[in-house]
């Protein structure tokens, strides 16, 4: 037969009272991480509320360009406005040049962006050399990837202060 149980407790559950956590250590760690929290948070939105990017340095010298496939693999670049051809980089060379034009092209299709739209090469005060997309705004940091690929782009920029557009182009091809 079945077993009586006193006081409608059930002794098929047996539980222990004395392996609880307790509960004074477990309240003073939840309130170290809130006091943590609120200091982060006091830091961020009141302390430095707006962190603000330092000014881009000085444009040194600038340039529009617009490259050209072809279907003999070769690219010609040309200055912008105007067209004038600076250079015709013969098929297989200019590797990372075509490495990063086909990856900022690509994120044109993605994006529908102009096709046609040049990029600009900036050399600035600090040294730095960005290559930026009219059409998607995209910009990359030429030196991320060393001088020898930079060159790969920085030798159709004028020199600067000079006024002279192929300067650079026909100093590297001697």
């Amino acid at each position: 037969m079945g077993t009586f149980h006193v006081q409608g407790h059930s002794h098929d559950h047996d539980h222990d009272h004395e392996n609880m956590a307790p509960t004074v250590p477990l309240m003073l760690s939840g309130g170290l991480v809130l006091i943590t929290l609120l200091g982060v948070f006091w830091q961020q939105l009141v302390v430095n509320p707006a962190a603000v990017p330092p000014p881009m340095p000085a444009v040194v010298v600038e340039r529009q360009l617009q490259f050209m496939d072809h279907p003999d693999g070769s690219v010609t670049v040309r200055a912008l406005p105007g067209g004038e051809v600076l250079h015709t980089v013969a098929a297989g060379e200019g590797n990372f040049m075509r490495g990063t034009l086909r990856g900022l092209v690509r994120e044109r299709r993605l994006n529908d962006a102009s096709m046609v739209a040049g990029f600009t090469i900036t050399q600035y005060a600090d040294g730095s050399i960005v290559l930026g997309d009219l059409a998607t705004g995209r910009r990359i940091d030429l030196r991320a990837f060393g001088a020898e690929n930079a060159h790969e782009f920085t030798r159709f920029l004028p020199e600067a202060g000079t006024g002279d557009d192929a300067t650079r182009v026909a100093q590297t091809e001697e």
